[in-house]
């Protein structure tokens, strides 16, 4: 008898104890919110090799590096088992781990294959280089961004908004009198040519953009932001959307009554190569 109540309290108590998890709300998925990932190189060189293999890099990978538009972060260590580290952004987030090859490796080959003169120079230095190396080691980090400053989300919502509706006037609203655009191949000054070039723009075609701040500094009544931004553009005319990717880069100025302006503005196309 004490063995069978004794099952029929196990069971009861396991029967409760599911009926509270059912209660309560399931955990969900949920994915990191304003971070970046990167894609950290750890390096150890030959003990004669250390000073030409950083001035290889300094020297040449730097500059493609910047060429191609990548953010890296370079370090060089005095105290350690490591000589030097990178940390590559990941542009897409995490999931750029699936590529063989990223985009951004194949822009930076192009820009150093350029850089150098040919493929034959470049790859020449790239595994002179290599050999230099005793010991690497790749790791993925996130990097949990600041939290941007109200106001520099605020007005990123209402650029943004307006945009996305192809509403040229309230986007002019944004901008001073006097504001310059600058595009890769053209330079746009005062607010009335870049309202001409937006309604253009809109004319052509709807954007859907998504955004995300990347940093912010503000010294007295100018401002510094940039990001970048996912654009789904659908041609009026018919035809397959296009999806584009941008960086850019805002300065501001803070107005008597508090509120920030435009002065200056400018943005580039984030090309693949293929």
């Amino acid at each position: 008898m004490k063995k069978s109540v004794t099952v029929f309290m196990g069971i009861a108590f396991a029967f409760m104890s599911l009926s509270a998890v059912h209660a309560q709300e399931l955990p969900k998925a949920a994915k990191y919110d304003n971070v970046k990932w990167y894609e950290a190189w750890y390096f150890k060189f030959k003990p004669d090799k250390v000073n030409e293999a950083l001035k290889i890099i300094y020297d040449h990978f730097v500059p493609a590096d910047k060429a191609a538009g990548q953010e890296i972060i370079y370090l060089d260590y005095r105290t350690g088992e490591w000589h030097h580290a990178q940390y590559l952004l990941l542009e897409s987030g995490a999931s750029e781990i699936e590529w063989r090859m990223k985009p951004s490796d194949a822009r930076w080959e192009a820009a150093f294959t350029k850089q150098m003169g040919g493929a034959e120079k470049a790859q020449e230095l790239f595994k002179k280089w290599r050999e230099m190396i005793a010991e690497s080691k790749k790791e993925i980090v996130m990097r949990r961004a600041e939290e941007a400053p109200k106001w520099a989300q605020e007005q990123l919502e209402k650029w943004y908004a307006a945009f996305n509706a192809g509403d040229a006037s309230a986007l002019m609203k944004l901008y001073a009198v006097d504001a310059v655009l600058f595009l890769p191949n053209q330079t746009l000054r005062g607010r009335a040519a870049i309202e001409a070039f937006q309604k253009e723009n809109f004319q052509k075609a709807r954007y859907a953009c998504t955004w995300a701040i990347d940093g912010a500094q503000a010294l007295g009544k100018q401002a510094t932001v940039w990001g970048h931004d996912t654009c789904a553009e659908t041609p009026k005319a018919g035809g397959a959307p296009r999806t584009v990717k941008n960086r850019w880069l805002t300065v501001l100025e803070q107005q008597k009554d508090g509120s920030w302006i435009i002065v200056r503005d400018s943005g580039e196309e984030i090309k693949e190569v293929n």
